[in-house]
């Protein structure tokens, strides 16, 4: 998953040494996560899913 966005202390994606805190990271992308699994959930930004194991499927917007 490519994000928009950076991990950081700002918003508790990173902790102070620097490394991914998991937890915060599944707290913030929640929604985007299950997405990628086939959850039907609805995201406040445009999303766009690009198949890469299908050579025939072309990338689909979700708004």
């Amino acid at each position: 998953m490519i994000i928009d966005g950076e991990l950081s202390l700002a918003n508790n994606t990173l902790t102070p040494s620097m490394k991914v805190a998991p937890r915060k990271v599944v707290e913030a992308y929640r929604a985007h996560l299950e997405n990628l699994y086939g959850a039907e959930n609805a995201l406040d930004e445009e999303v766009y899913i690009i198949k890469l194991d299908d050579i025939h499927t072309v990338g689909r917007k979700i708004a």
